[in-house]
């Protein structure tokens, strides 16, 4: 029980803005901050589709996950870049109450280490595609050479180098992308929903703003959406190695598909939330605040 009740406190905090808080450590919440929310917002749409658009478009196979791509050649320094910089927007990131900073900056770490810490295995059914390669280089007389991977060879760098505890840094990579995922849920269900009674309630009705209920109803479908897919995920990873099953699953790249639609659905959360949209399902008080900040 005492876990149950920790775990409510914690999201009745999330649910509460902390003008304290906010003063001593987000004092400048306004177009800056939303123009970094939707930039955020943007780069975690276009991670996975840029990832599927280079395949679509070029001869760069299409990895069985979006965590594969690090293995791809080019692309693969983009897909850190991108991670890289969506960690060190949410470690920085302080939000409106002391929880919510915590979550985000928890959730800024776990993405960095799926940046740093690569998954394993091929993610590509083509054996003839050149990947990115970790090469050990010896001062020897002889020309270095660089074999292929064969299928179901790990492809780790730290599979390579470490062998057991590779794997166990690969199961890393997995427990962070679970993580990093599941706190982008939280963010949708629980952040992006608050409602502040004082902004969010008409004085007269007592009733949440329109447009308030309206971007609340949208953040949790989107957040359902990101559930649903870390769950269909999972279940599609269980089945054994080899087996019709996982063949046709990563035959069809399900992986990347299902992350794809938690990527997006959290992006468009932020999105939403950095006011991308412009005046749409914007509250009054927002409008005001905005004239003011020009007239000024």
């Amino acid at each position: 029980m005492a876990v149950l009740d920790t775990f409510g406190n914690w999201l009745t905090e999330l649910g509460r803005r902390d003008e304290g808080y906010i003063a001593r450590h987000n004092p400048a919440q306004g177009a800056g901050y939303r123009r970094l929310a939707w930039l955020v917002g943007l780069i975690v749409i276009l991670l996975p589709l840029g990832m599927w658009s280079i395949s679509a478009l070029t001869n760069e196979c299409f990895y069985d996950s979006v965590s594969h791509y690090f293995y791809a050649r080019w692309v693969g320094a983009v897909f850190v870049a991108a991670l890289a910089f969506l960690g060190s927007f949410l470690i920085g990131y302080s939000g409106e109450n002391a929880a919510e900073g915590r979550i985000a900056n928890l959730a800024g770490i776990f993405v960095i280490v799926v940046a740093i810490v690569p998954t394993g295995g091929i993610g590509c059914e083509d054996a003839s595609q050149i990947r990115q390669v970790f090469a050990s280089v010896t001062l020897d007389p002889l020309p270095v050479m660089v074999l292929p991977v064969e299928p179901g060879q790990p492809l780790s760098y730290f599979q390579q180098v470490w062998g057991g505890l590779g794997k166990l840094l690969i199961a890393l990579h997995f427990i962070a992308a679970a993580i990093v995922l599941t706190i982008m849920a939280v963010f949708s269900l629980f952040v992006f929903t608050r409602i502040d009674p004082e902004l969010h309630i008409d004085k007269q009705t007592g009733l949440t703003l329109p447009n308030k209920s309206m971007r609340n109803a949208i953040y949790t479908t989107l957040g359902f959406l990101i559930l649903c897919a870390i769950a269909t995920t999972g279940w599609g990873n269980l089945a054994k190695t080899g087996s019709p099953a996982q063949i046709d699953w990563d035959a069809l790249n399900l992986t990347f598909w299902f992350e794809a639609l938690a990527l997006f659905a959290f992006g468009i959360s932020w999105l939403l939330r950095g006011r991308f949209f412009g005046s749409w399902l914007v509250d009054r008080h927002e409008i005001d605040m905005t004239r003011s900040a020009s007239a000024s």
